[in-house]
């Protein structure tokens, strides 16, 4: 059960990554499809005890996402996702969790690696809001305004606000 609601959080901390934006050429493709994308991103929990962290994302067209936080330039955890699975590692304990992905939130049907993209990126038809209820949370997820790339529109971030928690 440990292990699920840490998946969760982190599936929230995918979504809660704002600003996904670089400056720097950080993605390759062609005629308007990405096919590889690293980008940094910032990550912003408030609240009582606000935390701060910043990380990269990398992510393979319909092959593979990963995903690594850093506060004060340490490795904190890091997330990889391939095919239907997801694996977080957490280097404080040395815990490793494996999970499989979950369902999609508008319809109901199993997540793949290329729909978990779309979804992080706001392109091909996701939803820009959208609620997860899972256990006693109610997590509501909005997405950010797109923006324009060579590679089409992306959402430029995501805020998730978890209510009963």
């Amino acid at each position: 059960m440990r292990s699920v609601r840490l998946f969760l959080i982190l599936v929230v901390v995918a979504l809660a990554m704002a600003g996904c934006r670089t400056t720097k050429p950080g993605v390759s493709g062609g005629n308007g499809d990405w096919t590889n994308v690293t980008v940094p991103m910032k990550l912003v929990m408030q609240g009582e005890k606000g935390v701060s962290a910043s990380g990269r994302l990398t992510m393979v067209r319909d092959e593979s996402i990963y995903m690594s936080v850093r506060v004060l330039g340490m490795e904190m955890f890091s997330v990889y996702a391939e095919g239907d699975s997801a694996w977080v590692y957490d280097k404080m304990s040395g815990t490793l969790l494996c999970e499989r992905l979950g369902r999609e939130p508008k319809n109901g049907k199993r997540l793949n690696i290329g729909r978990l993209q779309d979804i992080l990126l706001g392109t091909r038809g996701t939803p820009k809001d959208f609620t997860i209820d899972a256990w006693k949370f109610s997590i509501e997820c909005r997405g950010g305004e797109p923006v324009s790339t060579p590679y089409g529109h992306m959402r430029e971030g995501w805020n998730a606000v978890i209510d009963n928690a």
